[in-house]
């Protein structure tokens, strides 16, 4: 799993960076992902130590199958 930048995933799901940003804080609160600064870029990845995140990882692989 690769860091993936806030103006990035915005552009995925078509929605503004700061309704991205707002939702990654979130998910960042949970401790389900981790933040890394790059510039003036934030970027995020999924942390895989967290329990919680493994589940959802293994429950969107099984859907996609």
């Amino acid at each position: 799993y690769h860091d993936i930048c806030v103006t990035d995933l915005a552009k995925v799901f078509k929605i503004t960076v700061s309704a991205a940003s707002q939702q990654l804080r979130v998910l960042e609160r949970l401790g389900l992902v981790s933040r890394t600064r790059m510039g003036q870029r934030v970027c995020y990845k999924i942390n895989l130590e967290n329990p919680a995140a493994k589940r959802l990882i293994k429950l969107l692989r099984a859907s996609n199958t």
